[in-house]
């Protein structure tokens, strides 16, 4: 999917990991500027939105990595 947009999976995934474990402001923001400059179009954006729906949605995440997801897009969101 990540690849069929363009974009540099293993990076972004890196970030969200980050979200994972310790979901701080800092890593929040880095998710955030990931995105602003690398989903430079609606696919790319659209792609970014699945893959994090996909892990918030996740068998084991838990419920602070989903929290620390939705205020990823929520802040992307709000800067949009």
């Amino acid at each position: 999917m990540f690849k069929q947009a363009g974009l540099y999976w293993s990076t972004f995934e890196s970030l969200v990991d980050r979200l994972s474990t310790s979901g701080s402001k800092e890593s929040v923001s880095s998710a955030k500027k990931w995105i602003f400059d690398n989903c430079l179009n609606d696919r790319q954006r659209e792609t970014a939105l699945t893959y994090l729906l996909h892990r918030a949605r996740c068998k084991g995440a838990s419920e602070q990595v989903k929290l620390h997801i939705l205020y990823l897009i929520n802040d992307w969101a709000h800067h949009w």
